[in-house]
């Protein structure tokens, strides 16, 4: 019931709720995805329908009034008493009402109801623990939202509607370039420096203060301990500074959700490919908070993947690649490179480089380090044939890099086009307009993009891709990650609430052993993309 649910007794005001106008003759609010129909002050009573539930409530001008609310009888004073005491569901809530007061407090449940007077323009409603926000003009939904799972930190403010108000961000990649890759504690010195200048940013850009926030949302799972335990630290002494709801977000679920913000018309469910430097993964997003885990990686993600091959072939000695991620150094090499030359040099034009992994098992879960393993095998064979040393950049880097792409490309699509017949078979995808969202840094790779909408195209769906910063870590994803929750009323905490950083975190349902039962096996699909 909605009520039983109650059990931290410190008020916790996360929706804002401002009622229309006493001179408007009614008001229709959308809350929590359901219709709330509340009557104007005039009208000798209103229905409002609360999730699902008639409550029915009396006008100020009868002597008392009867509230059926979750099937159960109210009795209400009258607005002649100076107070009143009602026992709801066995428990007591009281009620300041006398009608010359111009505010009332309520508290229900061992939480504080706080509800402005008929003669204000707009009252604020703590109900349950939650503040909810309504269609006043002066008031709307604020969420601030920071990030910092990884090596890049994150803050944006946005409003309900997905407008960016302000945002900042600071990326550690030029420190970690020349370090020959992430150090957890350089990392985690990194956020600690500059995460008050960069919530600040987002917060100036934006017009708004800390106070006038609806809630705070933070990145709390998966990452770098290290990393993630400074946004946590940051975000919880704010909302306990201010009295702020606090929303720990699942950093893949954010990645996953963020292109509802760019595209309203999405609905529930489709089927994402997250693809990063730390994660690999399928999964069917049925809800904010509902998905269905298809394949993940194994070992490896393909960015960790991409990085270590870059800097084994050391492009960062490449004189138009010393300041670009490894990832994005293998994507602009290969552009000249010819991904069949190695193997034409073995005497086989036909033959692949590198061999598509786990090309004999029918699910769809990745795995990329035996896949580094034969390009590191290649590289040294080619340092022994041109008779240099490791470190020394090899004159068929752009052909390594080519087959080395192609094959990461290979390897997502044949995945993804098994996932799709999936749930093609079990009807878990849109029967109109069914759609793959990908995202996460390595989506920002046009080569793979390419590769993907090939799938797509035979298999009808829609491929739906960010814009390019949207894919990589920002702060904007986890402030609409917020808003969604918000919007849902889902994962709202007090700011006194515990919350731990966990490193390692699961997607949604783990169904990965029903697809590897279904053993599907793929048709023919040649990936025809233009190097």
């Amino acid at each position: 019931m909605l009520l039983s649910v109650v059990t931290v007794q410190r008020l916790v005001p996360v929706h804002r709720l401002p009622c229309a106008a006493a001179s408007m003759p009614s008001s229709t609010l959308v809350l929590l995805g359901r219709r709330l129909h509340c009557s104007a002050a005039s009208m000798p009573s209103s229905t409002l329908l609360l999730l699902g539930r008639r409550l029915l409530c009396a006008a100020a001008s009868m002597p008392s009034s009867t509230l059926l609310l979750l099937g159960r009888r109210l009795p209400c004073a009258a607005a002649s008493m100076p107070s009143s005491t009602l026992v709801l569901l066995g428990r007591r809530l009281h009620c300041s009402a006398a009608a010359s007061m111009p505010t009332s407090t309520l508290v229900l449940l061992g939480r504080r109801l706080h509800c402005a007077a008929a003669s204000m323009p707009t009252s604020t409603l703590v109900l349950l623990g939650r503040r909810l926000y309504g269609s006043a003009a002066s008031s709307r939904v604020l969420v601030l939202g920071i990030e910092s799972s990884c090596d890049d930190t994150g803050a944006a403010v946005l409003d309900h509607t997905g407008t960016i108000l302000g945002e900042a961000l600071h990326c550690q990649n030029e420190v970690h370039l020349r370090t020959g890759g992430i150090v957890p504690p350089v990392a985690q010195q990194l956020h600690r420096d500059h995460i008050h200048r960069v919530v600040q940013e987002a917060l100036d850009q934006s017009g708004v203060t800390p106070d006038q926030l609806s809630a705070v949302a933070t990145t709390v799972k998966p990452g770098m301990s290290l990393s993630l335990g400074v946004g946590l630290e940051f975000s919880l002494n704010l909302v306990r500074r201010h009295g702020l709801p606090f929303i720990p977000i699942h950093h893949m679920e954010a990645h996953a959700l963020t292109v509802r913000m760019l595209r309203p018309d999405l609905h529930f469910p489709f089927l994402v490919l997250l693809v990063s430097g730390g994660h690999s993964l399928l999964a069917v997003a049925r809800g904010v908070d509902d998905f269905l885990l298809l394949g993940q990686s194994l070992d490896e993600a393909p960015g960790e993947a991409l990085d270590k091959i870059a800097r084994r072939l050391s492009l960062t000695k490449h004189p138009e690649c010393s300041a670009l991620s490894g990832g994005q150094a293998i994507e602009l090499l290969a552009k000249r490179g010819d991904r069949r030359a190695l193997a034409e040099r073995a005497g086989d034009r036909r033959a692949m480089t590198f061999r598509t992994p786990m090309g004999t098992l029918r699910d769809c879960n990745f795995s990329f380090a035996g896949f580094r393993n034969q390009v590191t095998m290649e590289i040294v064979k080619r340092e022994k044939e041109e008779g240099v040393d490791e470190g020394t950049l090899l004159s068929c880097v752009c052909d390594i890099a080519a087959a080395a792409q192609h094959t990461v490309a290979s390897h997502l699509a044949k995945r993804t086009h098994r996932a799709i017949l999936f749930c093609h078979s079990r009807g878990l995808l849109a029967p109109s307009q069914p759609s793959l969202v990908v995202s996460g840094g390595v989506a920002s790779n046009q080569y793979i993009r390419s590769a993907l909408a090939v799938v797509t195209e035979a298999t009808g769906l829609q491929l739906i891709c960010p814009p390019v910063k949207f894919c990589t870590d920002n702060g904007v994803m986890i402030a609409w990650n917020g808003v969604e929750r918000l919007r849902e009323g889902r994962g709202l905490l007090s700011p006194d609430v515990d919350v731990r950083y966990e490193p390692k975190a699961p997607l949604g349902v783990d169904i990965t052993a029903e697809v590897k039962a279904a053993s599907i096996k793929l048709p023919p699909l040649q990936l025809r993309i233009k190097d």
